[in-house]
């Protein structure tokens, strides 16, 4: 099942980069620890946390680069 896993964030990173599409790669961005994940696939509390960490701070850097400012909610 890892290998279709791993095949599978291939295509996806390839349908990304030949759509001009950014795709948040979570398989590389988040790190090989236990304290992460129930199983191969599926994520403890820890891992979830991490996880929002991880697309916070790429969707930032992505609409940063888009020129889209800061906004804060009150």
């Amino acid at each position: 099942m890892l290998i279709t896993q791993q095949k599978y964030n291939d295509i996806t990173r390839n349908v990304g980069i030949n759509n001009k599409v950014h795709v948040i790669d979570l398989a590389n961005a988040l790190e090989k620890d236990s304290k992460y994940y129930r199983d191969f696939m599926h994520f403890t509390p820890e891992g979830s946390d991490r996880i929002s960490d991880i697309l916070f701070e790429s969707l930032q850097q992505v609409l940063g680069s888009m020129g889209v400012r800061e906004k804060h909610v009150q």
